[in-house]
């Protein structure tokens, strides 16, 4: 009879969907209601159309943008789009990849009685200290039921001419390969990147270095990035997935929700720009289907030592949880307040406008349990 506030934390590969909606579909099948929210259409339809599969008997509803009708299912599984269809507090609320999300958005179908699932592989930094300092309780799924093994290396501008070599090497055995840059067009700021990309001209962009990898292998590349059309997306993917391409260069746009069984590589150019949770978020699209994968965080220019030893943390982890444990320690944890929005950065709730570091909350739940 308590709300359940709990966080499921696992990496890919580790059936996270497989427990969220046994989860929800207990609920349904208790006469209960049940919504799920996913950061974008092609996400929450494959959630969907699994829960079909596997339950069809299950009344489910798929709600986006592109949907008309009313709530009419006890389950609802869509994107934000359910938070504007006037839907009453269900049962239970299921969020997943919430590291997407604000959590004005994730708690705004929560009512009293509501219980709370968030879902992700990398935590907020903000979850992740509600969850160390247990206000939020986690369950984590620590053993994935594909075997698999993914290298991490970082790779200097003075590197490319092995890296090229080693692409060559996954393409020559069948596989494919992603390329990921943080600019849709040469000029323009990323696409999820608040800083401003024109100060930085020399970053390298999808869309021209599409026009690159097509003169090198013609007709085996395909673009992808998020302005692109609905059709248009689902057609640079279906080509991948079916084998009629090998390379995909795109934007952070396939952060999520993508699956290329064959995908065997992907590079990150200029890793610098992105954080450690969104680097690892990325890194999880290779061997979906197991055995051996490699992200490469390719470094066209020179950066910080500090920068360095941030990336370098993905070369010695492939756990997201850690991950997610060293983001919250150099980024912050944010506000940590009932009703805040800030999600990183130092808190600055406690003690009148100055800065605490999480190192400062670990002595201070140090000295309170020993007082205990």
């Amino acid at each position: 009879n308590k709300p359940m506030r709990r966080i499921l934390s696992g990496d890919v590969g580790t059936g996270k969907t497989g427990v969220y909606l046994t989860i929800a579909a207990a609920v349904v099948d208790g006469f209960g209601t049940a919504v799920i929210l996913l950061p974008n259409t092609s996400l929450a339809t494959q959630v969907a159309n699994e829960c079909k599969q596997w339950w069809p008997d299950l009344p489910c509803q798929l709600i986006t943008g592109g949907t008309v009708e009313g709530i009419e299912a006890p389950l609802i599984i869509g994107t934000t789009a359910v938070l504007f269809r006037g839907v009453d507090a269900p049962n239970l609320c299921i969020t997943d990849e919430q590291q997407k999300f604000a959590q004005s958005q994730r708690e705004q179908l929560v009512g009293p009685e509501t219980h709370l699932l968030e879902v992700t592989a990398t935590c907020i930094p903000r979850s992740q200290a509600l969850i160390r300092y247990g206000v939020v309780k986690v369950s984590k799924l620590t053993k994935s039921f594909t075997k698999k093994m993914i290298y991490t290396r970082i790779w200097q501008a003075r590197d490319w001419k092995q890296l090229f070599i080693e692409v060559k090497k996954t393409l020559d055995a069948g596989d494919q390969v992603l390329l990921v840059y943080p600019l849709r067009e040469k000029g323009e700021v990323s696409e999820d990147d608040d800083s401003d990309a024109r100060k930085k001209p020399d970053l390298k962009s999808a869309q021209e270095t599409y026009e690159k990898w097509e003169g090198m292998f013609p007709g085996m590349v395909r673009l992808l990035h998020g302005q692109m059309s609905a059709e248009d997306k689902e057609a640079s993917l279906n080509d991948m997935c079916n084998d009629k391409a090998s390379i995909l260069v795109s934007t952070t746009v396939v952060e999520v929700g993508i699956n290329i069984p064959k995908l065997r590589r992907i590079i990150i150019v200029h890793p610098d720009r992105f954080g450690l949770s969104q680097l690892h978020q990325l890194r999880g699209r290779v061997a979906r289907k197991g055995g051996e994968g490699w992200c490469d965080l390719f470094l066209p220019n020179r950066i910080k030592e500090a920068t360095m030893e941030r990336l370098s943390v993905l070369v010695k982890t492939t756990d997201g949880f850690k991950v997610a444990e060293h983001d919250m320690k150099l980024r912050g944890v944010g506000d940590l307040s009932r009703e805040s929005e800030r999600q990183s950065g130092a808190d600055e709730t406690f003690l009148y406008g100055r800065p605490v570091s999480i190192s400062i909350l670990d002595e201070v739940m140090e000295k309170m349990n020993a007082t205990v």
